[in-house]
């Protein structure tokens, strides 16, 4: 479960007791500190902050304290921690937490007799719009309970503040949803779209988005849990050929454009991506379909070429084809390109000996690649799946047989660096001279 953001520490709170002049009480028990309020009763600090049970605790100390007529005293330390907190966000100091501060469970407000009346507009939402929103304290039901955020997602936050920044957010039908305020008896608080409203605060731009006011928070229990659309899903609505096939290859396309970003040095990639094995067991986000597709609208065409080695006697993976086609293409687009009309280019002659198993030497990069492909090695790598060290492997045969070279043995492990694929442009313009592929 992912870590509340606290408002004040153990560590604070004992520094607030003790700048009131409350009197420490010594105790055998070294993961308490116990202090006797002036009023009479006695509040108890636990040290340990972690988890969900340690928030808990930290949040109904917090509780007592205010009960105890430290309420003005804690207002202004939550104010001032939470400004230190914004600002080492802003210096990329402290990982984003946002705030979540608990409630006691209060009885229902009195509400007005008519219903509110659910308004939708499209609101140009400011910075200091959305931290308003966001600091609203949580919508209640009338039975007095309060509603809470779910903990949000950083990587999902930062996705969204990048197409913001970049100009590609487009405010859909999906609205910012707000509680009724307080004329209605409620908050106004954001029952869905917090992690677009942070996306705001962070990226400091004013961004258009539609805006659902006076929702009703006994409904929000039924947002975001229907099935979201799936790569395959996408591919299908779009008519693209083989969905399924589509939906891996483009996940494969989205951790390796993250690798490239980081091999770039790109300062808002993703590190998790930097280690080739790891790819497979990353899931994409929903909101990078439509984002891969536009981004790599050659797709389709190499993902028809690919579908060829899915079946005997290779039974490559498809992901790792189509996008060993995309990659090699764009370091050398030569390759791809035919002497006539009625002749094979050098990428095509190559990859028809792959899936005929002919015109190649027994120690080129293709045969090794086989034989390796076609056993178990690719499955006792432990990647999570087999395309991608199927990729890694297609890179390599390919480099050794342009290149003229041979081998005993084509070695993959999971301690060798990604691959590039061979291009002649590499040697400062001086194009070698690489053994053809016969047809």
């Amino acid at each position: 479960m992912a870590r509340r953001h606290l408002p004040l520490d153990p560590g604070e709170l004992i520094k607030l007791c003790e700048r009131a002049g409350w009197e420490k009480i010594p105790n055998k028990n070294t993961a308490l500190t116990v202090f006797q309020a002036k009023s009479g009763g006695r509040v108890a600090i636990l040290h340990r902050k972690g988890g969900e049970k340690g928030a808990r605790t930290i949040y109904n100390t917090i509780a007592q304290l205010r009960q105890h007529g430290l309420e003005a005293d804690l207002d202004v330390a939550e104010r001032e921690a939470e400004e230190a907190r914004r600002t080492k966000i802003a210096r990329g100091v402290l990982k984003f937490v946002p705030p979540s501060a608990e409630e006691e469970q209060q009885p229902a407000p009195a509400i007005r007799g008519e219903a509110p009346t659910l308004r939708v507009e499209l609101v140009t939402v400011t910075p200091k719009q959305a931290a308003e929103w966001l600091e609203r304290p949580p919508a209640r039901l009338p039975d007095g309970r309060t509603i809470q955020q779910r903990p949000p997602n950083y990587f999902h936050l930062a996705s969204i503040r990048k197409a913001m920044e970049e100009g590609k957010f487009v405010a859909t039908h999906q609205a910012i949803a707000l509680a009724p305020d307080a004329e209605y008896g409620n908050t106004g608080a954001v029952l869905d779209g917090q992690h677009r409203l942070w996306a705001v605060v962070e990226s400091g731009l004013s961004v258009p988005m539609y805006v659902a006011f006076n929702a009703d928070p006994a409904h929000f229990d039924k947002v975001d849990v229907g099935r979201n659309r799936t790569y395959s899903d996408l591919a299908a609505i779009q008519s693209f050929e083989h969905p399924g096939y589509y939906a891996n290859t483009a996940k494969l396309v989205w951790a390796w454009h993250n690798w490239r970003q980081l091999q770039a040095g790109d300062a808002d990639a993703d590190e998790r991506f930097r280690n080739w094995t790891s790819w497979d067991r990353i899931k994409p986000p929903t909101e990078h379909q439509q984002w891969v597709i536009d981004l790599y609208p050659e797709l389709p065409t190499h993902l028809k070429r690919a579908v060829k080695f899915n079946g005997p006697p290779a039974r490559l993976n498809v992901a790792s084809g189509a996008l060993f086609i995309i990659w090699t293409t764009q370091r050398w687009p030569e390759c791809d390109i035919p002497a006539s009309p009625d002749e094979k280019s050098m990428l095509e002659r190559w990859l028809f000996n792959l899936r005929t198993k002919s015109g190649m030497d027994y120690k080129s990069g293709a045969h090794l690649f086989l034989g390796w492909a076609e056993g178990s090695s690719p499955k006792l790598l432990g990647t999570g799946s087999t395309r991608t060290p199927l990729f890694f492997g297609l890179i390599k045969a390919w480099n050794l047989d342009v290149a003229g070279e041979t081998r005993d043995v084509l070695r993959i492990a999971r301690n060798q660096e990604l691959p590039v694929p061979y291009s002649p442009h590499d040697k400062r313009g001086r194009a070698s001279k690489p053994r053809p592929a016969s047809a």
